[in-house]
């Protein structure tokens, strides 16, 4: 089983996991994900961008309007050329939860640009955006390490 492949199916059993455990769930791939560092044009927002597939957009955006999900988990694992995540947004309040698989190069410039930053801020952002670019939920996080460690 390749890399992505094993990243989705972790994935899934997190999802199960915690719908079997009651919890409301959106599980998602992210199409693409894309690094903005400083550079980008905007100095406060350095992070990641995921693009969300539509009707998962939808769902995460009604599931954000409702509820604050304050709490995340990083799944990473880690090969020479990528590094694949399952990111858990959660709010355990109102057991609701967001997770989302991507990949990206772990050598490309733009990537280690926004750890470096993120290493001196002690914080970075993610964003789940649509293929437009519109945003569907941003959060910021004060432990880079997860992400990119």
């Amino acid at each position: 089983m390749n890399n992505w492949k094993r990243t989705i199916a972790e994935l899934g059993s997190l999802e199960s996991t915690l719908q079997s455990s009651g919890w409301e769930t959106v599980a998602t791939q992210a199409g693409n994900t894309a690094f903005h560092p400083r550079s980008a044009g905007n100095d406060d927002w350095v992070g990641l961008s995921m693009t969300i597939p539509g009707d998962d957009a939808d769902r995460i955006g009604e599931m954000v309007e409702r509820t604050d999900l304050d709490e995340y988990e990083v799944f990473r694992r880690a090969t020479d050329d990528r590094t694949y995540l399952v990111v858990r947004y959660a709010d355990p309040d109102a057991r609701i939860a967001v997770l989302v698989a991507a990949t990206y190069d772990r050598h490309g410039r733009a990537a280690r640009s926004v750890a470096q930053t993120a290493a001196e801020r002690d914080t970075v952002h993610t964003r789940l955006r649509r293929l437009d670019g519109t945003p569907v939920a941003e959060f910021e996080h004060a432990d880079h390490e997860p992400f990119f460690g």
